[in-house]
């Protein structure tokens, strides 16, 4: 989760749509770049069928925010195209644009 402005709080369930924040298996509620890593083995992964990540956002101001999910077998493999070598890919949501490290054209 990577805010550009304002303050988004995310929640997830494979249990329930809608999930909140008291009842969401995972809270994402941290200012700033958040990350998360949802493995099969967790507990909490996908227990009923049909496979369904449920997600809801929270915005306590007027929030702009990017999401980005990767689908991966290696979790080393994450985030290796979203910076530049040498550029810090939590830097993404600081507010100062680096041309060096853009890498989304």
């Amino acid at each position: 989760l990577i805010p550009v402005y304002g303050d988004a709080d995310l929640m997830l369930s494979f249990q329930g749509a809608y999930p909140s924040i008291s009842n969401a298996t995972w809270v994402m509620d941290e200012v700033g770049v958040e990350e998360l890593l949802i493995r099969r083995s967790s507990d909490d992964f996908c227990q009923f069928e049909p496979c369904v990540l449920h997600m809801s956002l929270l915005g306590y101001e007027a929030t702009e925010y990017k999401l980005i999910v990767y689908h991966v077998a290696s979790p080393e493999t994450i985030g290796t195209e979203l910076c530049a070598p040498g550029c810090a890919e939590f830097g993404l949501s600081d507010g100062v644009c680096n041309p060096k490290c853009n890498t989304s054209q």
